[in-house]
């Protein structure tokens, strides 16, 4: 890092410093509106996301979710030990049918064995908790092919792992 430093501070280099994006603006542009529901479940460890069509604000005005994409579910949570952590997501679009090109970037995500770069972003700069990376000759886990849970079944957490 110091070397990264002392480069950036020379006034003999040409530096450029990218402007910060705006990421709720983006996504609300490409997306529209998202209406989430958010339970916290800190015994368990796990955040769910329910996605609504429509909620009302104090005055009673109703807001309508945006068309860009299908109503979405996430679940996200923790297993594993202290020092053996595993980062579980579990995401449903509700589409017609399956379509498998939304996964593609979740299986890339998964591949990949990290956190997408906006969460080490949050995580380091919001939260101040430092990341490093470090090689494991433990097998990556494939991501699962064809998993797709309907709403009505999201309080299933237990064995969601198990029927994916």
């Amino acid at each position: 890092m110091q070397l990264f430093a002392d480069a950036w501070n020379n006034p003999h280099f040409t530096r450029y410093e990218i402007p910060g994006v705006d990421l709720n603006r983006v996504l609300a542009k490409e997306y529209g509106l998202v209406i989430e529901q958010i339970h916290l479940d800190h015994l368990r460890q796990v955040a769910t996301s329910i996605e609504a069509g429509q909620y009302p604000d104090r005055n009673g005005k109703i807001h309508h979710r945006g068309e860009g994409q299908p109503i979405f579910h996430i679940v996200h949570s923790v297993a594993g030990s202290e020092k053996q952590l595993r980062n579980q997501w579990f995401i449903v679009h509700e589409t017609e049918k399956p379509e498998p090109l939304r996964i593609v970037p979740f299986e890339e995500m998964a591949r990949r064995h990290r956190l997408p770069r906006y969460l080490e972003v949050y995580i380091q700069r919001h939260l101040g908790i430092k990341l490093s990376r470090n090689d494991s000759s433990e097998p990556r886990r494939q991501p699962s092919r064809g998993c797709h849970l309907r709403h009505n079944e999201l309080n299933y957490f237990p064995s969601l792992e198990a029927n994916c």
